[in-house]
């Protein structure tokens, strides 16, 4: 009976430790992959989500000046804007053209100052000729809104973003009819 007892024990199934030690290895590599690759993607949306962020407000200041927002107590009659410069490459300003120059001329116009997303920064503005601008004003003036890019009617304006780690870019584009596009 003794002996009926021991090949029951010495045919018992299980894992040895080598076979515990591989699939742990082989959990821990997968996994590693994974975390890499989700950082790497994080860091690729941060761009995404600035490039979308800029397009909905610029969008969002042609609205402005469809509905006529107010400012201050009073409807902006100079329209709505968007306004970049390069010496700042790390945010962008909503602001309301109080004084009708069809651009961003004091603090006491901006409406809101919008900030790019970590290790995003504006690379570069330039004109429908691709000439570099130190800065750009983009504007709305109500009815209809006719479209100021930096003070001409009849301009198209690009903006780059930079992510700058993995070092990819994002073009934004707007034509002097409104249409924004992106790329």
């Amino acid at each position: 009976m003794k002996n009926k007892l021991k090949i029951k024990i010495n045919n018992k199934k299980g894992f040895t430790l080598l076979e515990l030690i591989v699939s742990v290895a082989i959990i821990g590599i997968v996994s590693s992959i994974s975390i890499a690759n989700y950082k790497s993607v994080n860091i690729q949306n941060r761009l995404v989500t600035s490039t979308h962020n800029l397009v909905n407000n610029l969008r969002l200041s042609q609205t402005y000046s469809l509905g006529s927002k107010e400012f201050g107590g009073n409807i902006s009659s100079g329209g709505w804007g968007v306004y970049f410069n390069i010496a700042n490459p790390d945010y962008y300003i909503i602001f309301a053209d109080t004084n009708g120059d069809k651009d961003y001329t004091s603090s006491a116009e901006k409406h809101q100052q919008v900030e790019l997303s970590k290790n995003v920064s504006i690379n570069k503005i330039s004109d429908i000729f691709h000439a570099s601008l130190s800065e750009l004003a983009i504007t709305f003036v109500p009815p209809d809104p006719t479209i100021y890019i930096n003070s001409s009617t009849i301009n198209t304006a690009s903006i780059i973003l930079n992510e700058d780690i993995n070092n990819s870019t994002s073009t934004i584009s707007i034509n002097f009819f409104g249409l924004v596009d992106y790329e």
